[in-house]
Order: C-alpha cells, then structure tokens, then sequence
C-alpha cells in the first residue's frame, strides 16, 4: 500500500456498530428485527423492564388496604358489595344487612378480576399493579412515537424510562393500596386511550377507554378535550374551519357514544349502592365530614 494513503475505518449503518459487536451471535439478529420493528420491540423491551423493576422494588407481603381485590372477588360471587369490614380498611361504607361498601369507583377492581378468579383474594396486589405499570410503561413508549415530535427511537426509550423511573410512578406501581393501583389503571387506560386517538382507530374506541379511565379515578374525564383533539388530528382554528362539518360531528358523535357506556355503568352502579346517579361515596363514610382535613374545606 501506498504511504500516504488512509486506512478507512468500515463505516456501519443505522445499528451496524452493535451487530459488528455481537458478530455473528443470536443478539444480531434481535437488533436486525428490532430495527425492523421498532415500534413492537421497543413496546415489549420497556414494558418488560418496566414490569420486572417495579416488581422486583415492591415490598413482598400482600398489600393490606386491598379493597380492590376484595371487590373483585365480590364481582366474582356476584355481589357488588364486602361481606366484611376489617378495621383496618376505614373508608368502607356501611349499608346495613352485614353488607359494606367500597367507596371508590370499580374499574380498578375489574382489571384485578383475572388474578383474584386465578389465585385468590390473597394474590398481593401490589404485583398485579406492578405488571399493569409495566403495561403502561410500554404504551407511554407508543405514544410518544405517534405525537408528531422528531424523536428517534432512542429518545423515546429514553423519555419512557424517565416516566417510568424518574417520576412518582414508580412509587405509586409498587404501592398497590386502593388510590395508587388507581391511579396505575388510570393511566394505563388513558395512554390507550391517546393511543387510539393518534393511530385514527374508530373513535368510540378512544372514547370507551377514556371513560373506563375515569372510572378508575373520576378527574382523568378531564382529559375528554384532549383525547378528542387527537382523534382529530390536532387541527388547528383554520383547519378545524376548513374540515367538512358533517364528519366532525360524527366523529364527536361516535367517540361521545363510546364515553357515553362506562358513564352509564357507573351512573348505573350509583343508583344500585346510593339511590342516587350521583357519586355519594365520601361523604357517606363514617365520621368523615367531621375530619379535620374535610372540615376545612
């Protein structure tokens, strides 16, 4: 060889320095399928990682406020309503005939049905949170992927694990008590929500898991301006102006009818434990307006 001529390092392409790393092995072929599935791949690797940190961080005895599990093996007797009130559980309402109940809104406790039907009421539920956190990690992964933002895969594994471990949700997913495992259902549904608003999926879809998000916790109904905006694509005033009237109608139409059925049920759910279509559930516990942290306010 000539002197004076360079030796030109091997240039690789979009992932071409890993697989030259891994050779040959099985870990090149998982980084070629990645690349070409970046959005199934990156959706398992963060919802796995982020399922096996949040359960390897939570606390290993059952979670003692376990209204949920208890409700959901109510649901599974066909009663909507506990047989009994430890005293540990305060907030429990009292409804005469050996009959207490559960003050909060039931969506939490249907997605524990599978593991209460499965392993028992005892089943921690601080793990069922645990996999259902990791579930939504992933979907926050999807999300970020479908915003619209110039973000290569990297910066959403990224942002992901910043929501993930950089945030209180990790906390709240391996709490398991009754208002975090809310909380985790809340935002699990809600991202599938955005979700299907941002993939154009038929609006009554969006609209549906919205409403069963705020069924876990009210104020994420709150949210309805935003998913609606998505399912729309976002438009702006002059956009919005231009788009032909009759589908806009529909499609606030069809995604009102989906919010419409967990707004029933619940309305539904009020009448049976209340008497009312209006939630009663805190003020009707024990001796709760004469705390002092409710008096107040």
């Amino acid at each position: 060889m000539a002197h004076g001529t360079a030796i030109e390092e091997p240039r690789h392409g979009k992932g071409g320095r890993t697989r030259a790393y891994l050779g040959g092995t099985y870990g090149a072929l998982l980084v070629q399928r990645a690349e070409r599935r970046p959005e199934l791949w990156g959706f398992a690797l963060m919802s796995v990682l982020g399922a096996a940190v949040f359960l390897l961080t939570a606390e290993p005895e059952p979670q003692a406020l376990d209204y949920f599990s208890r409700l959901a093996d109510s649901f599974l007797r066909g009663r909507y309503w506990l047989d009994e009130a430890p005293s540990w559980l305060n907030e429990l309402i009292p409804a005469g005939d050996g009959r207490w109940y559960v003050p909060y809104p039931p969506m939490p406790a249907i997605l524990a049905l599978p593991f209460v039907a499965v392993f028992g009421r005892e089943f921690p539920a601080q793990t069922y949170s645990a996999l259902y956190g990791g579930l939504a990690v992933g979907l926050v992964y999807l999300v970020l992927g479908r915003l619209g933002l110039a973000l290569r895969v990297r910066d959403r594994l990224a942002l992901t694990a910043v929501f993930a471990f950089g945030t209180c949700f990790w906390f709240i997913a391996i709490g398991g008590s009754a208002w975090y495992f809310a909380h985790v259902a809340a935002v699990l549904l809600l991202a599938a929500s955005v979700l299907c608003a941002l993939t154009k999926q038929p609006a009554w879809i969006a609209g549906l898991l919205l409403g069963l998000a705020a069924l876990a916790r009210l104020p994420v109904g709150l949210a309805f301006p935003f998913v609606l905006a998505a399912q729309l694509g976002f438009p702006g005033l002059a956009a919005l102006r231009a788009v032909d009237r009759g589908a806009l109608v529909r499609t606030i139409v069809v995604f009102g009818l989906g919010l419409a059925v967990p707004a029933i049920v619940y309305i539904a759910f009020n009448l049976v434990r209340w008497g009312t279509v209006l939630d009663q559930s805190y003020v009707a516990i024990p001796g709760v307006l004469e705390d002092p942290i409710y008096a107040k306010h």
